[in-house]
């Protein structure tokens, strides 16, 4: 599968024939786009001094014509594109005896601030999907709960713990409570006739929000799944906080989710942009899935 991934280079040096300019004098910093194993035909070399990425990318961003560049592994050689009839001519091969990675130029003053989130979502529900006659082994009975609806209120209690509730399996016939925190017994399911699991999803949406799908001037909307993620996520390159990251998604008009690894180091971003990948969850503790509601543009 084609890896993709942004990168967001914060503070570089990018000069043109008569001037440099930094990104910390303009208030301005390119920002790319990855593609890993991949190139485009009709490429200009550039020589570059020193030869390495950064000064690919440098020599890139001076350029008001670049649309991309190439670099392969072994060489660092720069391939700066300017035709885009060529550039749109992808060539991926995985698993060359040479790789070369393409950088697209995304934009050449960075992205616009996104709202806070964070700090305004304060409207905040807890709901749990149901599986008939399903659970997961690894689960840990609290005997002093015996109501499905004290069950679920200890599982949203612990959601913040470490490790996180991840669901809980409701014995119908015992009326007994079993928690999960084991994201890799948790993702195995069985069928068991008498009990059935449940799996917190948390949505959160800002106070007075508006209806429409797309919104100006208010925080972008987002149903918050614990302990989840989805196969083929892009890693956003030096996007290390939450923040930055519903930021990437929320101006990304092909992002429609991302998973967000707060445990790392660094943390990591990983964005979600197949409209099936709700289809391909998996369960880690490190991991908290974001999925894109209401775009604020």
């Amino acid at each position: 599968m084609r890896r993709v991934s942004y990168i967001v280079i914060l503070l570089i040096t990018y000069s043109s024939l008569h001037q440099t300019i930094t990104a910390q004098d303009s208030g301005c910093y390119p920002v790319w786009q990855v593609r890993e194993a991949t190139n485009s035909f009709g490429g200009t070399l550039f020589a570059t001094s020193p030869r390495t990425t950064q000064a690919c990318l440098d020599a890139g961003a001076a350029n008001p014509s670049c649309l991309g560049v190439d670099i392969p592994s072994d060489t660092l050689d720069c391939y700066i594109h300017t035709d885009p009839v060529k550039f749109a001519l992808k060539n991926y091969h995985p698993g060359a005896a040479v790789i070369c990675n393409q950088y697209e130029l995304i934009s050449r003053c960075g992205l616009p601030p996104c709202p806070d989130t964070s700090t305004n979502m304060t409207n905040c529900t807890t709901t749990f999907q149901m599986a008939n006659s399903t659970h997961s082994l690894g689960a840990t009975v609290y005997p002093n709960v015996t109501t499905l609806q004290d069950c679920q209120a200890l599982c949203q209690t612990m959601m913040t713990a470490q490790p996180p509730c991840l669901g809980l399996d409701w014995n119908t016939v015992e009326g007994s409570c079993w928690l999960h925190t084991d994201s890799t017994q948790y993702a195995t399911k069985l069928n068991g006739e008498g009990i059935d699991q449940y799996t917190p999803v948390v949505t959160c949406s800002p106070a007075n929000q508006q209806t429409n799908n797309i919104s100006t001037g208010c925080p972008s909307q987002w149903t918050i799944i614990q302990g989840t993620g989805s196969l083929g996520g892009s890693p956003v390159v030096g996007v290390t906080t939450l923040a930055d990251c519903q930021t990437v998604c929320n101006y990304n008009t092909t992002c429609l989710g991302f998973d967000f690894n707060s445990q790392g180091t660094p943390q990591k971003c990983f964005l979600q942009t197949r409209s099936t990948y709700t289809d391909y969850t998996y369960q880690s503790t490190s991991l908290v899935q974001y999925r894109l509601v209401r775009r604020c543009m």
